[in-house]
């Protein structure tokens, strides 16, 4: 398996979404590979996660089968006013072994 999430796949439902408004983060999750993935878990955070970005969701996928791209959406409600960038983490609890985890975050 192969697990990737790209920027362009990642589509809010709002691009300036008032702090403490909950707007919809819709994504897609992509298995590049040809083996079945197996469960994971995806990760929203408000900020880069490799330097302490705020965590604000967290959902299962059931997997992916070879080259399987699944859409969905996760509800985002952010705090504070301003600027603010978003990451999602596809396999955020490490459970898929792949060659590289390169393209698991956008």
């Amino acid at each position: 398996p192969d697990i990737a999430v790209y920027s362009e796949d990642l589509k809010p439902s709002t691009y300036v979404p008032s702090a403490g408004t909950a707007f919809t983060l819709e994504y897609k999750v992509r298995n590049l590979g040809e083996s079945e993935t197996g469960a994971f878990t995806i990760s929203l955070y408000d900020g880069d996660p490799a330097s302490g970005g705020t965590l604000l969701q967290t959902g299962n996928i059931s997997g992916l089968t070879g080259t399987e791209v699944r859409t969905g959406t996760i509800g985002v409600t952010l705090r504070g006013d301003g600027a603010h960038t978003l990451y999602l983490v596809a396999d955020s609890g490490n459970q898929i072994t792949e060659l590289t985890k390169a393209s698991n975050i956008a």
